[in-house]
């Protein structure tokens, strides 16, 4: 087309249509000894060519530092006329430099973690808080259960091991210990006081997260900052910087607050009671001048001996109603994902005393059914047939009723389960779509997150990789076994972690061998993926010591430590500003 253009403009070539609109829509310029055709208009352009296309597109993109879509299609329009706008978005997809540093999507959904009852899963995390702290304290120990959102936290002078297990243990004494404390500080809880821990407390199970993946923690992440704000505001509102002494008004704030999954507070599914802080009745009765129990008034006495009453008639049937005793850990899938707990015996099985429970059970079996694969709740299925299948036998049969009045605290933990289940068949459906939206084949070019600790302002964002093996988990969910140019990653991955760069060029990766490479951590790979072309020196160091020698390459540089330097170190850094 373009030489049948240049013929009509240079010699007139062409039949009579064909001349009319060339002659309407382009001009011939002559420059030097070449003849370009340049487009009629207010601004007259050259003519993009099919054979300098890629040419053009590559130096348009270059000019706008790689800024995107709509800078380079703009410099394009700038400088060439006949450009299709389809022909920029796909040089931009197969730009590598552009692929690699795009912005990781968050995930719509989650995968559920099902813990249902008190104390099967709790989830801990540390909180830095070296750049404001409170005296000797400069980190935060943030523990929070998964069924009831209880949370706990105390302030810490170091993230070792031992100043942890202590405030654990003493959690565990004052609580219970859980069967599943899980943790992403792998590191810190791989030491031997954490391992003695187990001597200890043996009826649980340490589970370290994937590394460089807050999403398996994701209850705990978004309960830090919930903290973090109200730490924040409790000190702005207090005018104080002793954010140490906040820590129990601010959990305690947390712990009396509804809680969306179960729609009652983490206290209320814990102690079985809304939590006895009238503040108004007690200020009243502060300013009346009342500070002797003798001259409290007669009728807020009766009230608190009749609650009393009530919580006594119901403390003896504790040991039959309490959803909590006399259970174990009884299976967890590959995934950790499904947590049930399982009578014992049947001697020892509870036995509801009222039609209330039963139709609760018979609410949660309705949940399942409607809104959840069989699957994923086969077990819970299972388990709570039976308890509605006792209620039953116990409507038959009357000499299994017992005469004692139901549990209040057993009422409130029910009605959590019912709402906590509803949330997460809501979420596992969400999850479930997802999850069959995208696939990806053997072949297939996808990136997973670098996180921001491996990383520095300036290097890639995201890890290329080729999906070399597809396996089913115990879920029925596709894993993708994933290899980049140095190695064979050691994780499996879901489809909820992997970026789409089907569209990507990333040609060695394409070609790389895989049968002939090593089995690399995440963490590593990421490591050698930024370090290639680059000056390892003037990203950041790796230290272990003061860096106050030339053998810190920092120093040797004459340059400052940065925050990505020496992420291990223990020791204070003096090479900082």
């Amino acid at each position: 087309m373009y030489e049948n253009i240049l013929l009509v403009l240079r010699d007139s070539c062409g039949d009579a249509q064909f001349k009319y609109w060339a002659q309407k829509h382009f001009t011939l310029v002559k420059i030097g000894d070449s003849n370009v055709v340049y487009s009629r208009g207010k601004v007259s352009r050259p003519v993009m060519i099919y054979e300098e296309l890629y040419t053009k597109l590559h130096e348009s993109h270059s000019r706008v530092g790689h800024h995107g879509r709509d800078k380079t299609w703009e410099e394009v329009k700038c400088q060439y006329s006949c450009t299709p706008y389809d022909a920029v978005m796909i040089f931009i997809k197969l730009c590598d430099a552009c692929s690699n540093r795009q912005i990781f999507p968050k995930p719509p959904v989650g995968k559920p973690i099902i813990s249902v009852s008190y104390l099967t899963r709790i989830q801990m995390d540390l909180i830095d808080m070296r750049s404001r702290p409170d005296g000797k304290f400069k980190w935060i120990l943030h523990v929070k259960d998964h069924f009831t959102k209880f949370s706990w936290a105390y302030p810490l002078e170091t993230k070792e091991a031992e100043p942890v297990a202590e405030k654990l243990l003493q959690q565990f004494y004052a609580f219970g210990a859980p069967h599943i404390l899980q943790s992403d500080n792998g590191k810190e809880f791989v030491a031997r006081i954490i391992k003695d821990m187990r001597k200890t407390c043996t009826d649980f199970v340490i589970i370290n997260g994937r590394a460089r993946h807050p999403q398996t923690q994701g209850l705990i992440e978004r309960g830090n900052h919930t903290l973090e704000m109200g730490l924040g505001k409790w000190m702005k509102h207090n005018h104080t910087d002793c954010w140490a002494s906040g820590l129990g008004p601010v959990v305690y704030s947390i712990n009396t607050s509804i809680a969306k999954m179960t729609s009652k507070t983490p206290y209320e599914v814990v102690f079985g009671q809304a939590s006895r802080s009238n503040f108004e009745m007690w200020k009243i009765i502060s300013e009346s001048g009342v500070e002797d129990e003798e001259n409290l008034p007669d009728d807020f006495i009766e009230a608190l001996t009749e609650l009393h009453q009530c919580d006594t008639s119901n403390s003896d049937t504790s040991n039959s109603n309490d959803f909590g005793k006399n259970n174990q850990l009884h299976v967890i899938d590959a995934n950790n994902q499904l947590l049930l707990r399982t009578p014992q015996s049947p001697a020892s099985s509870c036995i509801p005393d009222t039609i209330i429970v039963a139709n609760t059970l018979e609410k949660i079996l309705e949940v399942i059914s409607m809104n959840c694969s069989r699957s994923l709740f086969d077990l819970a299925y299972n388990a709570l047939s039976q308890d509605v299948s006792n209620i039953n036998n116990s409507e038959n049969n009357p000499n299994l009723i017992t005469n004692t009045p139901n549990s209040r605290h057993k009422t409130i933990r029910d009605e959590a389960e019912v709402n906590y289940l509803k949330s997460i068949a809501k979420k596992q459906k969400l999850y479930d779509d997802v999850v069959k939206q995208q696939k990806y084949e053997l072949g297939d070019l996808v990136g997973l997150h670098i996180d921001r600790v491996d990383r520095t302002n300036t290097t890639p964002k995201i890890l290329p990789c080729k999906v070399i093996f597809i396996h089913t988990s115990a879920n029925n969910y596709a894993m993708y076994k994933l290899c980049t140019l140095k190695g064979i990653l050691s994780v499996s991955y879901g489809v909820q972690d992997l970026l789409d760069l089907r569209n990507s060029d990333f040609a060695d990766l394409r070609h790389v061998d895989a049968t002939a490479l090593p089995t690399i951590a995440f963490t590593q790979a990421c490591k050698e993926y930024l370090s290639v072309g680059i000056n390892p020196i003037a990203e950041a160091c790796n230290c272990n010591g003061k860096c106050a020698t030339k053998y810190c390459p920092c120093k040797a540089k004459r340059v400052k430590c940065c925050t990505k330097c020496h992420p291990k170190k223990k020791n204070t850094c003096e090479n900082t500003l």
